[in-house]
């Protein structure tokens, strides 16, 4: 897998190398999925446990904490076109957690991301504006998720054609402050 500007090339042994040469760069970071950013300042590595390793392809000494979510293995890792989220799904039993890239938190909780229960799919991506989320099973299947705020605002207001209830409010939306959004 090649950065944005071509001239190093991601390994699944965990390194980076320069297209050039040839030569390694710096130490690697650990084996498992990998997924670089748009911007190609990032790159990820997902394994067995559940971590999601951060770290700047050009940064050198010790790494920052791993993001810790659900301990099943990553399966698959995807930027969103800013780089500001991250998305994860693993394998067994398939969760799926979205990830605010510079605050290292999980938004929101984890979720099932295999409906029909097959786990071991397809693979994860955003779409272009980043306003959406692709989940694609091992048969074919394609779960779109809505990811952008404004978005998911328009969606449950017309949906809902009012204000919601506090109530409502906490049963989707339990780890945000109560506020009205459908107002005008």
């Amino acid at each position: 897998m090649l950065t944005p500007d071509g001239r190093r090339e991601a390994s699944f042994d965990g390194r980076f190398y320069d297209v050039a040469t040839g030569r390694p760069l710096g130490d690697g970071f650990g084996e498992g999925v990998l997924a670089i950013s748009g911007k190609g300042v990032m790159a990820v590595s997902g394994d067995s446990m559940g971590r999601i390793a951060l770290r700047a392809i050009d940064a050198g000494g010790k790494p920052p904490p791993p993001l810790r979510g659900v301990a099943e293995r990553v399966a698959h890792l995807a930027f969103s076109p800013g780089g500001d989220l991250l998305a994860s799904v693993g394998d067994a039993p398939g969760t799926l957690q979205v990830w605010d890239v510079g605050a290292r938190r999980r938004l929101g909780g984890a979720m099932s991301a295999y409906f029909a229960g097959v786990p071991g799919g397809g693979g994860v991506a955003f779409s272009p504006d980043g306003g959406l989320l692709y989940v694609a099973e091992a048969d074919g299947l394609v779960h779109e998720f809505v990811v952008d705020p404004a978005r998911m605002t328009r969606l449950v207001c017309g949906r809902a054609g009012r204000e919601l209830t506090e109530a409502e409010w906490r049963e989707h939306f339990d780890e945000v402050p109560y506020r009205e959004v459908c107002a005008g």
